[in-house]
């Protein structure tokens, strides 16, 4: 593998040294292990039924807020997606549209009865 330092790319010429020491990093030191994938895992752990306690069942829940409720509960918007449909596929949920005035009808998400 070569690696490159940032002196190394001066006028558009790349020259191959090998970094110093001090800038070799382990990836296996406590402080580095302890903080993977903090950020990133949002909505790993998480099921369909976390998302399903977001969802009421007297009115429809706006898609926005409830992705920014699945957000407040640990739940990214790729995974809320995901979740959904497994709900809506379980027959779980249902799809409402809901009417706005002078803009397109919002979803909205409601538990089945």
């Amino acid at each position: 593998m070569k690696t490159y330092r940032v002196s190394d790319f001066e006028q558009g010429v790349i020259i191959s040294s090998p970094p110093p020491q001090e800038l070799v990093l382990d990836a296996t030191t406590e402080s580095s292990a302890e903080n993977v994938g903090k950020a990133e895992n949002v909505g790993k752990g998480k099921t369909p039924a976390d998302l399903f306690e977001l969802i009421p069942s007297d009115l429809p829940i706006q898609q926005a807020k409830l992705f920014e409720a699945a957000r407040a509960a640990g739940i990214n918007q790729k995974y809320a997606r995901q979740f959904l449909s497994v709900l809506i596929a379980d027959r779980r949920i249902s799809v409402q549209k809901i009417p706005r005035s002078k803009a397109k009808s919002a979803l909205g998400y409601v538990r089945e009865a």
